[in-house]
């Protein structure tokens, strides 16, 4: 088998310009994967609290427990704090 004319000399090195082209181009795809992934993990995060019964599916801005609104939002009830 013959190699061509091309095939038997390598490629020459690329610039700095091209180089740092290829570079911002990674990041760039990098930078994209990596918010596509917080925005699956912060879905799965949200699945496991309503599977857990944490959070309404409904409505998964409000407290699970009816009090909570009550003292400030999501989250836990706060005591109530006891009087001396």
């Amino acid at each position: 088998m013959a190699l061509t004319s091309q095939a038997a000399h390598a490629d020459p090195k690329p610039t700095k310009s091209e180089v740092k082209a290829k570079v911002d181009k990674l990041y760039h795809e990098a930078e994209e994967v990596t918010e596509k992934y917080n925005g699956a993990k912060e879905q799965q995060d949200k699945l496991k609290k309503q599977a857990a019964g944490r959070v309404a599916p409904e409505d998964p801005g409000e407290a699970a427990h009816p009090r909570a609104a009550a003292h400030g939002g999501a989250g836990q009830a706060r005591r109530p704090r006891r009087r001396p």
